[in-house]
């Protein structure tokens, strides 16, 4: 999808064919015709939202075999957390706020709780590499191959995106420490 090997390719999500609302039949149809005319074997749109212009692709191909693979997508709410009348854990259910305290517990048994914000380019980029150890180990432990930084070119990219943004604060990244143990990290684009 990204023109480059499976191996060195970054990782899609939320994909969605951009055509003029009430286009994408006509869109789909093209698509369609064009790939007819041509010789190929397979036709893949990873990860792919639910959308008008999806719909029509399946139309479109209707008389090809396809396989579908729906993945659980996440939503959260932002703006009650927006709320500032509401406390963050008053957000949770009761099962969630229990967890989140008893893994609270859990973690304090390693050391104090901390969060640590990167302070220089340098200091971003070491959070940067943790983080991208921690989501690969998740990935893998899942039984997955890899996760988004298994791609050297994506590392990379964002290696970059930090050394251009990161003193204009168009980046952010943020780990949570139990004692000197790394639990979690965020990296946010701002």
């Amino acid at each position: 999808t990204a023109g480059e090997p499976e191996g060195d390719s970054v990782y899609v999500e939320f994909g969605d064919a951009h055509c003029i609302p009430g286009e994408e039949a006509r869109f789909a149809e093209a698509l369609h015709r064009h790939l007819m005319s041509s010789q190929w074997d397979e036709f893949v749109l990873p990860r792919m939202n639910q959308s008008p212009a999806l719909d029509a692709i399946r139309n479109a191909f209707r008389d090809c075999t396809a396989i579908v693979e729906p993945m659980p997508s996440r939503f959260l709410d932002l703006d009650e957390l927006r709320n500032p009348d509401i406390a963050f854990e008053e957000t949770l259910s009761r099962k969630l706020r229990q967890q989140v305290r008893q893994s609270m517990r859990i973690y304090e048994e390693e050391g104090e709780l901390s969060l640590e914000v990167a302070k220089s380019v340098p200091e971003a980029h070491a959070f940067l590499e943790e983080l991208a150890d921690l989501h690969e180990a998740s990935w893998k432990a899942r039984g997955l191959e890899r996760g988004a930084f298994g791609s050297e070119a994506f590392r990379q990219f964002h290696r970059n995106l930090i050394e251009a943004m990161f003193e204009a604060s168009g980046v952010q990244l943020v780990k949570i420490k139990a004692g000197q143990i790394t639990i979690g990290a965020i990296y946010n684009l701002v």
